[in-house]
């Protein structure tokens, strides 16, 4: 086990499945201390388990988006209480992903993926980075998508979205950064699907 991240705390949203799990699964195996962040239990507790059984340290986090501050709050109530009081990194990781067209897309769906990917974690942010900077610094990850880059027909709702991802990012950043944290955005390209999440 590396242990580049001994002694730090870490909350990961959307940790049961693809790339939420895979740096769950190495943040655990650097020393940190997980919060694996979802909305289903039984999945969550099942990377926790199989981050324990790898030796690492995990505990599940019940994190179900809805764009509300009070929601989001409530999510860092739960995952300080479970990580022994702080929250030193955040990877906003959780995301919903329509598969419509934009003449398709209705709604529900885009007020879904308003409230997962950009007004929920907005407010996690809110809530943990006045925290990290008063003990000195802290991380925030957020997870974008390439389909800001490029679109796609299928999923037309997320390139609007996406495409003010990463200036919020800058947004939040001009906020923190000067307080002692950070935030950084990463974009990662398409992976594998996971079918242990099936």
């Amino acid at each position: 086990m590396d242990p580049r991240l001994q002694g730090k705390t870490a909350l990961i949203t959307g940790a049961t499945s693809s790339i939420g799990r895979a740096i769950a699964e190495k943040f655990a195996s650097e020393g940190a201390w997980v919060g694996v962040g979802a909305r289903d239990s039984e999945r969550g507790t099942a990377v926790v388990n199989e981050i324990i059984a790898a030796g690492g340290h995990a505990v599940f986090v019940h994190a179900d988006l809805d764009g509300t501050a009070a929601t989001s709050a409530d999510i860092v109530r739960r995952a300080e209480e479970a990580l022994g009081g702080r929250v030193d990194v955040l990877v906003s990781n959780a995301a919903a992903v329509p598969v419509a067209s934009t003449q398709d897309t209705n709604e529900t769906q885009m007020a879904t993926v308003l409230a997962v990917n950009l007004t929920g974690p907005f407010f996690l942010v809110a809530q943990l980075a006045p925290k990290m900077a008063s003990r000195g610094g802290g991380v925030v990850i957020t997870i974008s998508s390439w389909m800001a880059q490029g679109g796609h027909r299928r999923s037309a709702c997320l390139l609007r979205y996406e495409g003010s991802h990463g200036r919020s990012d800058k947004g939040l950043g001009s906020g923190v950064c000067r307080r002692r944290s950070e935030i950084q955005c990463h974009i990662p390209g398409c992976c594998a699907r996971d079918r242990r999440s099936r």
